[in-house]
């Protein structure tokens, strides 16, 4: 049995996955020390040659949530620990060494999370120390005042899936919710592992390389407006249910700080719902976590979107979305 499986999820094809799998073959860790496992949507002759004639295995699967994506692949997995890669992002030459040292090589760490580069579409680095705390966090999940501490200070710190590592017997007892998750993985993956007995450990290390494109919901640049908005719609209804189905699974994200609360955290949350018309309790309720966390975290963007769903529910509808338009066309569209 090898000690690490690797599972690279491939939702739709984005002309990345070539350079994901190569990060992951490449590695400075003995090959015959973990498995690489894709789960993707798509054949594709070339990709699915690199991958199977490394050993790996290819499943592809239909149109099904996030979360069936991520159940397949454990469940097909043959890893103690498992590292996850989204199909845009990269591995570090020496991220598989590291996993193998300081998390499969230590039983009590049930979870690892660090930091990536920014890189772009033409593998350009950008910047670094993206997706945490920029300080090394050591959780005792056993210790409910740490976590208490901790949750207080930071929230979720999970972000970022290509930055999660996990050890499988934390979401082995937790499949049947995983199957069903449409999105919030990694928040899922940390939620999960502090309701084990073990240590959770985030570093400030950068390990992966998560890559910017237009294809992100947060970051649609060179998009139309009204593209941007039905983008920003679906994400915001999906995240709705996503927390929804984050709350049910976990108690404790009830007792979440305002200005950590995962709704919070994006202002296209808000935004999509105005651009739906939704009801205005819900866009205001949801604008007001906006503001209160861009307060916090001094981010204009957020600030501004939770206002106008606060306002939202004062002004006419039309009178809003006019609004919401001239924001996007002023600053997201065109990068201003």
């Amino acid at each position: 049995m090898k000690p690490i499986s690797v599972i690279i999820t491939e939702y739709w094809p984005r002309n990345f996955l070539k350079y994901a799998v190569k990060s992951v073959l490449n590695q400075s860790l003995d090959r015959g020390l973990y498995e690489l496992i894709v789960v993707k949507r798509f054949r594709d002759p070339e990709i699915d040659y690199l991958i199977e004639s490394s050993g790996g295995k290819v499943v592809i699967l239909d149109d099904k949530p996030i979360g069936y994506y991520l159940y397949v692949g454990i469940v097909e997995s043959e890893g103690e620990v498992l590292a996850f890669l989204d199909d845009d992002d990269a591995f570090t030459f020496r991220k598989l060494e590291y996993v193998y040292k300081y998390v499969y090589g230590e039983c009590d760490v049930c979870y690892y999370h660090h930091l990536a580069y920014i890189i772009d579409k033409q593998n350009k680095l950008l910047g670094k120390s993206f997706g945490g705390p920029s300080e090394t966090i050591v959780i005792d999940s056993r210790d409910k005042k740490q976590v208490k501490r901790v949750l207080n200070k930071h929230g979720l710190i999970g972000s970022l899936m290509s930055a999660t590592v996990v050890r499988k017997e934390v979401v082995i007892e937790r499949l049947n919710q995983l199957r069903t998750l449409i999105t919030g993985p990694d928040p899922f993956m940390f939620l999960a592992s502090l309701n084990s007995n073990c240590l959770l450990i985030h570093e400030p290390l950068n390990l992966s390389f998560y890559r910017v494109h237009g294809w992100q919901a947060s970051l649609p640049w060179g998009s139309a407006p009204r593209e941007v908005l039905v983008r920003f719609a679906r994400q915001a209804v999906l995240n709705q249910h996503g927390f929804y189905q984050l709350k049910t699974a976990f108690s404790i994200v009830e007792n979440l700080p305002l200005r950590h609360h995962p709704l919070g955290g994006y202002h296209y949350n808000v935004l999509g719902l105005i651009a739906l018309s939704l009801n205005k309790e819900l866009v205001a309720s949801t604008g007001f976590l906006a503001l209160w966390r861009g307060l916090f975290d001094k981010s204009i963007y957020r600030v501004l979107a939770g206002s106008l769903g606060i306002v939202y529910g004062f002004l006419p509808r039309k009178v809003t979305q006019q609004l919401l338009l001239k924001y996007y066309m002023g600053r997201l569209t065109y990068g201003k």
